[in-house]
């Protein structure tokens, strides 16, 4: 939405027009909704917050919001979202107002277990919203789609990819960039992705990706990636 103000006009009244937009369009169907997910108006909106952030377009809003939704849901399997949006957050909205003094270090550590969704100390969802969802990212958070997605993945193209279980044929070629446009790992992809991994490899010969937290050892890589080459993100999982 947008919205015009008058030149001085003081923050209260900023603040009292946003609520009250907002108000306007909660409905009483979505409270009724809300209540049926157990949830307060709160978080619905910080869920929809995350959805509005990892959505490449609306069209993909329900289907994520699935996703959340079951892992909410599960908190003895699934007792951290793993949002990479709410990192993107903490780092480039929270981080960048901090010094390296000792004392905004132990801020930027109280801010990331509140809102870090990677951080063991952040379990469901985070103490509150991350941006301003839309509506329909709001409306996806209380009507997801009925999947029994777990995880999801965006290539470099925005297309995202559904999965049950976190598999390797998930992960490696979508994050890495190296598929060609029918999903195919080529040999000259393969090259590239490989010569990716030994530029940023430790002495140890492991490399580590600060997304997806996993340990590639170069011995076992050929043998792990042939597994993919004829794999289609279309298939089943």
């Amino acid at each position: 939405d947008t919205y015009e103000f008058y030149i001085g006009e003081n923050a209260s009244s900023v603040v009292r027009r946003f609520l009250d937009n907002f108000e306007s369009k909660w409905t009483a169907d979505y409270q009724k909704q809300a209540n049926k997910l157990g949830m307060t108006v709160d978080e619905v909106v910080t869920l929809a917050s995350i959805i509005q952030a990892e959505a490449a377009n609306s069209g993909q809003m329900k289907d994520i919001s699935s996703v959340l939704h079951n892992r909410l849901d599960k908190p003895g399997t699934f007792p951290r979202l793993e949002c990479d949006s709410t990192e993107k957050y903490l780092i480039e909205t929270i981080k960048v107002t901090l010094t390296s003094s000792t004392t905004d270090t132990q801020k930027y550590i109280a801010y990331r277990d509140l809102y870090d969704t990677y951080s063991t100390d952040c379990k469901g969802l985070p103490v509150g919203a991350i941006c301003n969802p839309g509506g329909s990212a709001i409306a996806a958070a209380l009507y997801p789609s009925d999947t029994n997605y777990n995880y999801f993945r965006h290539d470099v193209k925005g297309n995202v990819y559904y999965a049950n279980t976190n598999n390797i044929k998930f992960y490696y070629p979508y994050y890495f960039g190296v598929v060609n446009e029918d999903y195919e790992l080529t040999n000259d992809l393969f090259l590239t992705f490989t010569k990716r991994v030994e530029a940023k490899g430790t002495k140890t010969n492991n490399y580590t990706t600060n997304n997806q937290r996993m340990v590639i050892a170069y011995p076992k890589l050929y043998g792990e990636l042939k597994k993919i080459l004829d794999y289609s993100p279309l298939g089943k999982f």
